[in-house]
């Protein structure tokens, strides 16, 4: 394996866990109601930029499936996803904590 193209898919693979963290948390602020209403609204905002998220990747999976996306390419389209979120998964897990330790 190229090292250039590893470092490449290292530097993109915290998307990953960003994604599932942000979605959990969306999740269970948006399902559980007694949370109150200000974590619904948050929860229901994050959702709404995870479904921007998505419509991203079905746009890179249909240029991967053209055969036009290549790895330097898709770490251009993803360096703007992977900024908003890691701040998505830094709020989220900052309000999870507000939440548990009492804060509303």
């Amino acid at each position: 394996v190229d090292p250039a193209l590893a470092e490449l898919v290292g530097r993109m693979l915290p998307l990953c866990a960003y994604y599932t963290q942000v979605s959990s948390f969306a999740h269970i602020a948006t399902s559980e109601l007694h949370r109150g209403l200000v974590s619904h609204a948050l929860g229901a905002s994050v959702r709404e930029l995870l479904r921007e998220y998505l419509v991203l990747i079905a746009q890179l999976e249909d240029a991967c499936l053209g055969g036009e996306l290549t790895l330097q390419r898709m770490w251009w389209y993803v360096q703007p996803a992977l900024r908003t979120m890691s701040t998505l998964d830094s709020l989220c897990h900052a309000a999870a904590e507000a939440a548990a330790g009492g804060s509303r």
